[in-house]
């Protein structure tokens, strides 16, 4: 299985095929409200505990998920699982568009307080937890406007898409120069600048760099919508 290797670079495919498994889900769900060890998490779902432990075993090596070792004052330490990652899994699907983001966010890291006095629900906090309350109820209502804004705005982006694909479709003739000039678009959207590296295409296309560069020449002599350019170290670069 793919690992995460920064916050800043978390893995597609590796999260999406965690997701694609419901017990996974629902231990990830677990851990949000608590830090559980395996058995635990066993009790609660009724799964043996070594498919716990194997699925615990790949969360943490995707990076999501870390276990720690708790001393007990009578029997053995306990190794507990707790999420160490936040983030937003967002995909866009439409017939003209097919993009999937990953956005981190900062973890809140909120301490537990022990204390040996018996516990007391005073009324300040009762008025907490109805401010807590009213602050998720608030926040999830900006979300759902945002929410409305993002797919007005995922609209604008398809539709954007669709024109690109009819111009493409009218004068590019052959299924893999679509491809690449699809990609290319790809690319250079996600990027601050207009050019994109050969090396970055044939990452996004797959192909060998000699093939991808005698079809982009030939797309930029017969369609003028590709240009190619190489910088003074040689190396090459397309804008559409």
């Amino acid at each position: 299985m793919p690992k995460m290797s920064s916050d800043n670079d978390l893995d597609f495919d590796a999260i999406l095929d965690i997701l694609s498994n419901t017990t996974r889900r629902k231990i990830l769900q677990l851990l949000t409200a608590e830090d559980l060890y395996p058995f635990q998490i066993s009790r609660i779902l009724d799964i043996s505990p070594r498919i716990i432990g194997k699925y615990i075993d790949e969360l943490v090596e995707l990076g999501i998920v870390e276990t720690y070792e708790s001393e007990r004052i009578k029997g053995p330490s306990r190794r507990y699982a707790k999420l160490n990652k936040s983030f937003s899994f967002i995909i866009d699907i439409s017939p003209s568009n097919f993009s999937w983001k990953i956005v981190p966010i900062e973890n809140v890291l909120v301490e537990a307080i022990e204390e040996e006095n018996e516990i007391i629900v005073s009324k300040e906090t009762s008025n907490e937890i109805l401010e807590i309350k009213d602050c998720i109820r608030a926040k999830l209502e900006d979300i759902e406007l945002i929410n409305e804004k993002r797919k007005k705005l995922v609209h604008e982006i398809n539709e954007a898409y669709s024109r690109f694909n009819k111009i493409i479709d009218s004068v590019v003739s052959d299924y893999y120069d679509r491809e690449i000039m699809r990609a290319l678009l790809k690319v250079i959207v996600n990027k601050s600048s207009n050019e994109v590296s050969l090396v970055e295409l044939a990452n996004e296309t797959r192909m060998w760099q000699g093939t991808l560069v005698e079809r982009v020449t030939i797309l930029a002599r017969e369609t003028k919508l590709v240009k190619i350019i190489q910088d003074k170290k040689g190396m090459i670069w397309f804008s559409i």
